[in-house]
């Protein structure tokens, strides 16, 4: 007669055989890697790990280590008539390697020397590609003291759109 080992099933605790992959009682898999349910993550895993890194999560860049790799100029100033607001446009030219968005910015107006406005914005859709220029247009109110507009970013997001 030959001796059989046994080995308790991991779900109902009942002894079956030890070289027994499902128990033959509750029908459970002995080794996780031989269910069919797990057998999927298996399979999906690499499609995760791509969603994953497709996100922008590696890609991050802070803006702060890129800030003097940016110029600005204004480029053109436009009054509206029957308005109390004024269009003016600058050029943002990017130096980087990298493709930036979702814009913070302030425009400050000065007259001389002394601050006299200063307006906050934001544009999500604002894209500039990399060592590339790209325009935006900020509407501010009409100041006719106003001698000077200066344009600051205060934050970009490099992250994926």
């Amino acid at each position: 007669m030959e001796y059989c080992r046994l080995k308790k099933c991991k779900s109902c605790i009942k002894e079956i055989e030890a070289t027994a992959t499902k128990c033959p009682f509750c029908q459970s898999h002995q080794n996780w890697y031989k269910n069919p349910q797990y057998l999927n993550l298996i399979f999906m895993l690499p499609f995760f790990i791509f969603i994953y890194w497709n996100t922008g999560v590696f890609n991050k860049k802070e803006f702060e280590e890129y800030k003097t790799e940016f110029v600005i100029k204004e480029e053109n100033t436009v009054s509206i008539e029957n308005s109390r607001s004024r269009l003016i446009t600058f050029r943002i030219k990017n130096n980087t390697k990298h493709k930036w968005g979702r814009i913070n910015y302030e425009v400050i107006g000065y007259e001389n020397d002394k601050v006299i406005a200063v307006n906050i914005g934001a544009e999500f859709n604002w894209v500039v590609q990399p060592n590339s220029n790209a325009l935006l247009t900020v509407k501010v109110k009409y100041m006719p003291s106003a001698t000077s507009w200066k344009f600051n970013i205060t934050d970009l997001k490099s992250d994926r759109f």
